[in-house]
Parts: structure tokens; C-alpha cells; sequence
């Protein structure tokens, strides 16, 4: 093992591993670098669960800047609280959903997105809203998503409404973070304040 071996492996040993990595960099057959490839984590255990053990509840986890170009803070109990919520409603579907597309900038709602996603065990893909229509039909036909979460529906939404019924996902769901009365979508408001749910994921 050579010193850079060594390092990034140590490293490694300040996260909680369901299944440590044995190699840090690993060259696959296309000759690309793949990061701790045996290894096996959960996003969302690292980044809110442990932070929580350690009783930084009202420590500020996240900054993001909304639609009006304010700063909001957010601590890692509200975003936990934001997560176990979003949890809830996501299995109110009652759909084995597998693969989800995020179509959102940074913002709450990709960032609640992709935490309760990586709680529920769901693979998912995030695609910003600036990206080109085709980009976003080629990430859809590759993914096949079950459910797709966007921030608000606009054209580009629109277009990948189109995409989806091209492609015949008719067991495909949409929920925005606005347009409360779209027909067309679900609505999820990921700015609201919570109140205290326990999330069993069963």
C-alpha cells in the first residue's frame, strides 16, 4: 500500500462505514479512478444521524439561498425533522420506489431530496435547472426514475412531462416544491415548518 494508500485510508476512518473500504483509488477497466470502491456508507447517517449523537442539534448544518437571493440557515435538527417528514409523505405513495431524478438547483429542496432519498435507500441522480432539455430526456431515458422532485414547474418542466410519457413511465410520479393547484404534479412544500413526526422506515 503506497503513502497516498495510506492516507486517504485513515482518512476514511472518520466516517461510519456499514462495510469498510479495504482500497482507497481503484482504476476500473475504463481506466477512471473510483473512490473506496468495496467500501459501504450511508450519506445520511454521516451527515445528520452522528452530528445528532453528538448533540449538535441547534448547530447550523446548512446555508441556502432561496428564489429572493436570502441566506436561510438550517441546524441539523430542523433538517432532520425536513427529512423524516418528507420520508413520510414519500411512502404515502405507497409505491416501491427505486430511482428518483432531482431536478433542482442547489437549494432545500434538492438538498432534503437527496437526505431522504439516501435514508430510504433510493439511487437517485440530481440535474440542475439550467441544464439543456436534451441533456435532461438522456439522464431520464437512462434512469428511468420512479418519482422525479422539481422545484417548481416551468418549461423545462413541461419538456420533461413530455420526456416521460415518451418514454412510457405512466408509474412515474412529479412533486414540485410550488404550483400547489398544477394539475399535472404533486405539491410538497419544503419550506414548511415541522412538526415533530417519528419516521419508521418499514
Amino acid at each position: 500500500m503506497n503513502e497516498n494508500e495510506k492516507f486517504w485510508i485513515k482518512e476514511s476512518h472518520k466516517l461510519k462505514w456499514f462495510k469498510k473500504p479495504t482500497t482507497a483509488i481503484f482504476k476500473n477497466k475504463k481506466n477512471k479512478n473510483t473512490w473506496f470502491s468495496d467500501g459501504l456508507f450511508n450519506v445520511y447517517e454521516n451527515c445528520i444521524t452522528n452530528n445528532l449523537k453528538k448533540n449538535l442539534n441547534n448547530k447550523v448544518a446548512i446555508i441556502c439561498i432561496d428564489g429572493d437571493k436570502r441566506a436561510k440557515q438550517f441546524t441539523y435538527k430542523e433538517i432532520d425533522e425536513k427529512v423524516n417528514d418528507f420520508c413520510i409523505y414519500l411512502k404515502s405513495f405507497n409505491q416501491n420506489i427505486k430511482t428518483a431524478l432531482i431536478h433542482a438547483s442547489a437549494s432545500i429542496t434538492s438538498v432534503i431530496s437527496m437526505l431522504s432519498f439516501s435514508k430510504l435507500g433510493i439511487h437517485f441522480s440530481v440535474v440542475f435547472e439550467d441544464l439543456p432539455i436534451e441533456a435532461i430526456n438522456l439522464r431520464i431515458n437512462l434512469l428511468k426514475p420512479d418519482l422525479i422532485i422539481t422545484r417548481s414547474i416551468n418549461h423545462t418542466s413541461i419538456e420533461i412531462m413530455k420526456c416521460i410519457k415518451k418514454n412510457n413511465l405512466f408509474s412515474c410520479k412529479i412533486v414540485s416544491g410550488s404550483e400547489k393547484n398544477n394539475k399535472l404534479c404533486y405539491y410538497y412544500n419544503f419550506n414548511k415548518k415541522i412538526k415533530k413526526k417519528k419516521f419508521n422506515n418499514k
